[in-house]
């Protein structure tokens, strides 16, 4: 069985949210996370913050080790 990749997004601005949402399509990689710096991205959805029809259950955060993926066995 092939494992998922686990992805954190850095930076959602318009690059950012680019590659996140082509991310999103691969059935092979979990967005598990989502930072960025600016305070009025923190906090909300990252599904409302891309545009997308639906909410993620990921809000962003500006502590990127709080949403590092661990690395599992």
């Amino acid at each position: 069985m092939t494992r998922k990749l686990r992805a954190v997004q850095f930076g959602c601005g318009p690059i950012g949210c680019a590659v996140a949402k082509l991310a999103l399509q691969r059935p092979d990689i979990e967005v598990v996370g989502a930072v960025d710096i600016d305070k009025n991205k923190v906090g909300r959805d990252f599904g409302q913050l891309l545009g997308i029809e639906k909410e993620l259950g990921l809000l962003v955060s500006d502590d990127a080790d709080a949403v590092s993926p661990r690395r599992t066995r």
